[in-house]
C-alpha cells in the first residue's frame, strides 16, 4: 500500500501539469472541431391573453405598436447547432402576457417583461439565450369601442376596354370598426380597392378592407370585420328604346280622340346586357279619356315606369310629355253621284238600275 501511494506522490507536480495540458488541449479540440457561436436573432412579439382584457371592456391602445416590435435574442451554441436552426425562426418563442394585467384600469402604462425561449424539440441542442433586448414592454391601457361605418369600393387604373360595367355590388354593405376608443374614433372611412383591369362580369372579386382617418391616412391598430368583402360587376349595355302608351275608356258623346303625341318618342337605357336584350319599348301608366271634352296634357316622371336594375343614360330626361287630343264629331251630307257607285260582285241573274 505504501508503494502504491509513493508511486501516486512521485513527480506528482509533472503529473498536475500533464493533466492541465490535456484538459487545455481537449477543449482546443473540441473548439476547433465544434467552435462556440452566438448569434442575434428578431422576431416580433406575439400578445398573449388578450381576451381577458377584452372581457372587461378594455383594450390596448398600441396594440399594432406591439404586434410589430421586434425582440433581439442572443443564443450561444455550437456553430453547427446554430447553423440548423431556420430562417423562419419557428422555433424561436417571443410573447408578451397580458394576463397579468387583470386590474389594470383605463389610462395605466404598465410595463411587462418580455418572455423569449426555445422550443422543446431544439431545447437539447445545447443552446442557451444569453439577453435579450428590450427586455421589458410599456402597455398602454384604453376602453374597447366598436362603431360601424358602410364599406365603400375605389376602383384604381381603367377597366377593360370596350365594355362598360355596373356599380359595385357587395356581398356585405357594412364593416365593424373595433379596437381602443382613442384609434376607432380617428376612423372615418372603410375602403376596399379594385384594381381596373381584374374587372370580369363573371369572377366576384375579394377586396381587403382598410381604414383611414379624416385626412386620408390608414389608421392601424383597429380590428375590421369582415377583413376581406366580395365584390361583384356586371357587364352594362346602352339602347334607346321607344315610349309607348294606352289610352283607355271613351270620352264624352259627341267626341273622339285624335291624335296623341309624346315628347320624346324615345329614350336611352342603361342596364346589364341581358336585362336590356328583353326591352323593345319603356310603356307609361295608361291615361284614361272617360267623359272627356277637351285635351288631356300630362308629364310623367319615365323612371316610375323603368324595369329594375334599368337607368336612363341621362338622368335630367326623366320627364315624359303626353298630349291627347279630343276632338267633337260633326254631321254632314254627303251628295254621291252614280256614276260614283259601283257595285261589286253582280249575280248574273239578277238586274241593277241606277
Amino acid at each position: 500500500m505504501k508503494k502504491i501511494q509513493e508511486n501516486i506522490m512521485k513527480d506528482f507536480g509533472w503529473k498536475l501539469f500533464s493533466i492541465a495540458i490535456a484538459t487545455i488541449m481537449w477543449f482546443m479540440v473540441i473548439n476547433i472541431s465544434q467552435p462556440i457561436d452566438t448569434r442575434t436573432y428578431s422576431k416580433k412579439i406575439t400578445l398573449e391573453n388578450l381576451s381577458i382584457l377584452t372581457e372587461k371592456g378594455i383594450t390596448i391602445k398600441n396594440i399594432d405598436d406591439l404586434a410589430q416590435t421586434k425582440i433581439g435574442v442572443k443564443i450561444k451554441g455550437q456553430r453547427t447547432s446554430l447553423d440548423r436552426l431556420n430562417s423562419s425562426l419557428d422555433w424561436l418563442y417571443v410573447t408578451l402576457d397580458l394576463s397579468v394585467l387583470e386590474m389594470a384600469s383605463v389610462g395605466d402604462v404598465i410595463s411587462l417583461p418580455v418572455s423569449v425561449g426555445i422550443k422543446d424539440i431544439y431545447a437539447g441542442n445545447n443552446y442557451s439565450i444569453i439577453s435579450k433586448s428590450p427586455s421589458m414592454i410599456n402597455v398602454e391601457i384604453d376602453t374597447l369601442v366598436t362603431k360601424t361605418l358602410p364599406i365603400k369600393i375605389s376602383i384604381e387604373g381603367s377597366a377593360p376596354s370596350g365594355t362598360m360595367y355596373s356599380a359595385p355590388k357587395l356581398e356585405e354593405t357594412e364593416v365593424r370598426i373595433s379596437g381602443a376608443s382613442s384609434v376607432v374614433d380617428e376612423v372615418v372611412t372603410v375602403k376596399g380597392e379594385i384594381e381596373g383591369q381584374d374587372m370580369n362580369a363573371e369572377v366576384e372579386l375579394s377586396s381587403k378592407l382598410v381604414a383611414y382617418n379624416a385626412y386620408g391616412e390608414v389608421v392601424s391598430g383597429v380590428e375590421l370585420s369582415p377583413e376581406y368583402v366580395g365584390v361583384r360587376f356586371h357587364s352594362v349595355a346602352e339602347k334607346e328604346v321607344p315610349v309607348s302608351i294606352d289610352i283607355v275608356d271613351l270620352p264624352e258623346q259627341g267626341y273622339t280622340v285624335g291624335d296623341v303625341s309624346v315628347t320624346p318618342q324615345t329614350i336611352g337605357i342603361r342596364g346589364s346586357t341581358a336585362v336590356l336584350k328583353e326591352i323593345t319599348e319603356i310603356p307609361v301608366p295608361e291615361i284614361s279619356v272617360s267623359e272627356r271634352t277637351s285635351n288631356i296634357i300630362k308629364t310623367i316622371d319615365i323612371t316610375e315606369s323603368l324595369p329594375k336594375g334599368v337607368t336612363l343614360i341621362d338622368s335630367r330626361s326623366n320627364i315624359i310629355e303626353v298630349v291627347v287630343s279630343i276632338l267633337s264629331e260633326e254631321a254632314k251630307d254627303l251628295i254621291i253621284l252614280p256614276e260614283q257607285i259601283e257595285i261589286l260582285s253582280q249575280q248574273e241573274n239578277k238586274t241593277y238600275t241606277e
